[in-house]
């Protein structure tokens, strides 16, 4: 389900799992997830899709997360 809406929206990459090592202040965080999109435009088609708003509905009332957009990276 998830890979087809993603591959609809642009999505490149996704990688999930321990494969982080914060080094400075005391942000430790127990999974992180990287999702690549095409551009900010491909981005925002995701995260404002009636799909999407179903599942961050769910994510938001089963987790706690910090979320962060990165350009030109």
């Amino acid at each position: 389900m998830f890979k087809s809406f993603h591959a609809k929206c642009g999505r490149a990459k996704n990688g999930r799992k321990k494969c982080h090592d914060p080094f400075e202040g005391d942000w430790q965080p127990r999974r992180l997830v990287i999702i690549e999109f095409a551009n900010t435009e491909a981005f925002k088609r995701w995260y404002d899709s009636p799909e999407y708003s179903k599942a961050r509905a769910i994510r938001f009332s089963a987790s706690t997360s910090r979320a962060v957009l990165l350009r030109g990276v």
